[in-house]
């Protein structure tokens, strides 16, 4: 009788088995499923403390700096707003430390008029090289295209104001006529709140124009669709009628048969930082395309974005072979940081790296747009809580 007790087991014991199962169950299928959602904010974070501790004190400056500095063909461009100014002096500050203190290149912020006289003095004061360009509402570089001056035809403004959009116009069409107008060749994008994280001891424009590149870009991104939508149709349908056949690498980004918003891939180059020459986009050819996209209304009517507009010109028309992947520095944006290899080592180790080992490079945060959403409070509050360790120059 006592061992057939010892052999029943409680009620307790079934509850506590099936429980064990359970976690068992939660942890096998729920695990991969927690790290696709966290992995993303936890390298963001992880990334963000070691570039803030690897922020170099100073940069040094190339033997040939001071040719780099008698050059004024080269731009660098920001679209800027006085209520993002802390970010805006971060940027600078970067910017400054990290390149420009070495090659003084011209930094042109564009504005629409909210950076007073003396709101601009102060900025000129810490950085001399600093030009600040008016966009006037409703003047040549800032304004609705032709026939679209109905806005009840616009697509959701939710989020995304006039303002904006005229903002998308003027980074895919306007700045390239606005720059080789005043006598630039090449420009540099940036944003207000992009951060160059450590030196770049090289002239990037001369460093292109010595390799035969015509265009830049540091990060890449998987857009939203509906921020493509009809883009894709419309490359389609112009490469055809120009009797053009489509890159190969066009077709390596949708899923055969005919290129459409939905076989498209979403690949787009996260073009907060770019640089390429301007007379490039400045061509017959490309202009003639851009005029199309502009009389289209794409970026007013269905919200599209001057990142795969920029995207899908550079495929189109670019060869390959003259596009560079710039990974030997590091960046940040948004929900997204490099951290570079060659920006962890001192200057007089980096000539002994192997040629690939200037690629390595580690990407942290959420590049997916798509999925941005999800992650987008993780990554605030990973922010506030690195600013609370001091970790704070780019937020």
């Amino acid at each position: 009788m006592g061992q057939a007790r010892r052999g029943q087991h409680s009620p307790w014991s079934a509850l506590l088995s099936h429980v064990c199962g359970i976690l068992a169950v939660v942890v096998v299928f729920g695990l991969p499923l927690a790290l696709q959602r966290f992995w993303p904010v936890l390298t963001y974070g992880v990334l963000k403390i070691v570039a803030s501790a690897a922020r170099p004190r100073s940069c040094s400056c190339p033997v040939d700096a001071d040719a780099a500095r008698a050059r004024r063909r080269d731009a660098i461009v920001l679209l800027v707003q006085k209520k993002r100014w802390t970010k805006l002096m971060n940027s600078l500050a970067d910017l400054q430390k990290h390149f420009n203190v070495c090659f003084r290149k011209d930094v042109l912020l564009f504005h629409n008029g909210d950076f007073t006289i003396a709101d601009q003095t102060e900025v000129k004061k810490h950085y001399p090289l600093v030009q600040f360009h008016y966009l006037a509402d409703g003047g040549k570089y800032w304004k609705v295209p032709p026939g679209l001056e109905n806005r009840s035809a616009w697509g959701s403004t939710k989020g995304y104001s006039a303002g904006y959009r005229h903002m998308t116009r003027f980074h895919y069409k306007m700045v390239f006529e606005y720059l080789e107008e005043r006598g630039y060749d090449w420009f540099m994008r940036l944003d207000d709140d992009s951060f160059i994280l450590s030196c770049i001891e090289y002239d990037v424009f001369q460093f292109m124009e010595d390799n035969d590149h015509l265009y830049a870009w540091r990060l890449a991104q998987l857009e939203y669709r509906d921020f493509a939508k009809q883009l894709p149709e419309m490359a389609d349908a112009h490469m055809r009628r120009i009797g053009a056949p489509m890159s190969h690498e066009m077709h390596s980004h949708y899923d055969g048969g005919q290129l459409s918003t939905a076989s498209w891939d979403r690949w787009t180059y996260y073009n907060n930082f770019m640089v390429t020459r301007i007379s490039w986009w400045r061509s017959r050819g490309i202009q003639q395309w851009l005029e199309m996209v502009d009389t289209s209304g794409i970026a007013y009517l269905s919200r599209v974005g001057d990142a795969p507009i920029q995207t899908f010109t550079r495929m189109m028309f670019m060869n390959k072979k003259h596009v560079h992947h710039f990974q030997d520095w590091s960046y940040h944006h948004g929900p997204i940081i490099a951290l570079s290899l060659s920006s962890l080592l001192p200057t007089w180790m980096r000539p002994f790296l192997l040629e690939d080992a200037h690629r390595f490079e580690w990407i942290g945060g959420q590049p997916d747009m798509m999925e941005t959403g999800n992650t987008a409070p993780l990554i605030f509050k990973v922010n506030v809580w690195l600013a609370s360790l001091g970790i704070k120059w780019w937020l």
